[in-house]
């Protein structure tokens, strides 16, 4: 790699590293009445990432802290490029999940569970495909993500489970013949 592509990428890491810290203490850190560590660019910040994002707005925080680690591990731009727009579609589906899970629950009065971004994906997806199809569609989406995002695999993970499961039974049949001629 390109001496200088690796130095702007550790810059760029500490620049999000540092996005991520004071995105963090700015969130955690927010009341509607004020008071936010961060100041009053911290209360500006939450308060619209909470409206717009709802409890999706601590998700934010997270990529920003995967982003670091990822620019610090010298990804190409290409990559980095993916990741990004892979975060949009991660926040849009979560925000849009929290919508429609916690929108009836009653759990705060303030704020929208997934923000106004879910509460607009949510009620088109559940206008579309219903809610078990909204949950379906988003669920979908996000383990695409998930597999475009990570070496994570659903066949190795299936095959692991089933080996696991083929283990668990010998070990229980073995087990109960055991106990059946012993006793």
């Amino acid at each position: 790699m390109n001496p200088g592509f690796a130095r702007r990428h550790e810059i760029w890491g500490v620049v999000t590293g540092a996005a991520f810290l004071l995105l963090s203490l700015s969130l955690f850190s927010f009341r509607r009445e004020g008071g936010n560590l961060i100041g009053a660019l911290g209360e500006f910040l939450a308060g619209n990432l909470v409206a717009a994002f709802g409890f999706g707005a601590y998700l934010l925080a997270i990529e920003f802290l995967l982003g670091t680690l990822y620019l610090f591990g010298r990804r190409g731009r290409t990559e980095i490029a993916l990741r990004a727009s892979s975060m949009l579609v991660v926040m849009f589906a979560v925000c849009a999940m929290l919508h429609l899970a916690l929108r009836d629950s009653g759990i705060t009065e303030e704020v929208l569970p997934g923000g106004v971004i879910g509460e607009v994906v949510g009620e088109v997806m559940r206008s579309l495909v219903g809610l078990a199809g909204a949950f379906v569609v988003l669920l979908s989406l996000l383990l695409i993500t998930l597999l475009l995002r990570t070496s994570f695999s659903i066949a190795e993970m299936a095959r692991r489970a089933s080996d696991q499961g083929i283990g668990l039974t010998s070990e229980a049949s073995s087990s109960r013949n055991r106990f059946s001629i012993s006793s």
